[in-house]
């Protein structure tokens, strides 16, 4: 049988930056000054209320890390947009900040303490080296679940003497690892403010702001209760001054980008998902692999937003060729895996599998005879 056919198609993986972005230093908003479009945030370590006065409420991140309007995606001046793809199925809590295609992200995760910063990975912007932005972070705590301004994840701290470890990875396309060394990494609620004027089409929001602290220089990460994610800055380490800036305030005339789940170096199964592929299988066939590992193709299938209806036609369809030209099904879970690569990855007819069967158990069978 043709290799092409019987071995699976590997998802490629390269990791994406923040592109290209407006040089701007920005200014600071006094207390009792009305924000204005593009202004930056006041780094007082308070919470700062419509009129001006300020609070030591308890913020819960969730409410303004995930956007209300998956719908949308928003646009920048420079104009790249970026959406976000939530997963929230009991075993998997997942956000993916798409940004220029289905396999260039940012993937976090959450529970009820932390929201986790886990991938950066980028395929789809060309001029970005791979060795630059392809890497995972563990833990990768990035936001304590309930903050106060002022509160800081001290990442060096995180998992005793080991801190967050960033792993690199040189082969996007296998994601096998480069290296993994520890990473410092210091995240800082810098401020609230209810009522931030974003301009653009979003105007007002209720905004929180985020600094992350590295070696040399900090990045600044604006979030609105209402849309996420809405603005990135490079500043210097102490956030007082920022080169670089995009602002996502506008809504996108695109549509939002899909996810190849797939690709990612750290996505998960869901576990509904392969006792949905057992249960089929084993209705189909009576056969069923003991090795996770066989049901992969099926399970990337899933994962890439692909039916479960789709999966069981298509066990039929295998059922029915093997049936029709044999007699009987399909003797152990290897030839469903081959059917599922063909029909899934090719787009194969049941003629087409026939024949591709037929050659490969002629095959089989005269190597047999030889090895006697």
């Amino acid at each position: 049988m043709n290799n092409s056919i019987i071995q699976i198609s590997c998802l490629v993986a390269l990791l994406m930056g923040c592109g290209k972005v407006n040089q701007t230093r920005l200014g600071t908003v006094n207390e009792n000054q009305a924000a204005t479009p593009g202004s930056d945030l006041s780094a007082t370590g308070v919470s700062k209320t419509a009129n001006g006065t300020t609070s030591s409420a308890t913020i819960d991140t969730l409410d303004f890390f995930i956007t209300k309007h998956p719908e949308r995606a928003l646009l920048a001046a420079d104009d790249t947009d970026v959406n976000q793809i939530v997963i929230d199925d009991g075993s998997l809590k997942e956000v993916y900040l798409m940004k220029w295609g289905p396999r260039s992200f940012i993937k976090y995760h959450w529970d009820e303490r932390y929201i986790y910063f886990d991938e950066e990975h980028e395929m789809d912007f060309p001029s970005v080296k791979p060795e630059r932005v392809n890497y995972t972070f563990t833990p990768g705590n990035w936001m304590n679940r309930q903050m106060k301004v002022g509160d800081r994840i001290d990442g060096t701290d995180v998992v005793g003497n080991i801190g967050t470890m960033i792993t690199r990875f040189d082969t996007p396309h296998t994601c096998k690892v480069k290296n993994s060394e520890r990473y410092y990494m210091s995240t800082i609620l810098e401020s609230h403010q209810p009522s931030y004027n974003l301009g653009g089409d979003l105007g007002v929001q209720d905004i929180i702001n985020l600094r992350i602290e590295q070696l040399t220089y900090s990045e600044k990460e604006m979030y609105s209760r209402e849309y996420g994610l809405v603005q990135w800055q490079r500043c210097t380490l102490d956030g007082s001054s920022c080169d670089k800036t995009v602002t996502w305030n506008r809504f996108s005339p695109r549509p939002p980008k899909k996810l190849l789940r797939s690709a990612s170096c750290t996505w998960e199964t869901r576990l509904t998902d392969i006792q949905k592929i057992r249960k089929l299988s084993v209705e189909s066939f009576g056969v069923m692999s003991k090795n996770d590992a066989a049901v992969r193709n099926q399970l990337k299938y899933l994962a890439d937003g692909g039916s479960i209806a789709t999966i069981e036609e298509r066990f039929q369809m295998i059922r029915n060729t093997w049936i029709a030209y044999f007699g009987a099904p399909p003797p152990n879970y290897s030839w469903v895996d081959i059917g599922m690569n063909f029909f899934l990855k090719d787009g194969g007819t049941p003629e087409q599998y026939r024949t591709a069967v037929r050659d490969a158990v002629k095959t089989l069978n005269e190597a047999r005879s030889g090895a006697r």
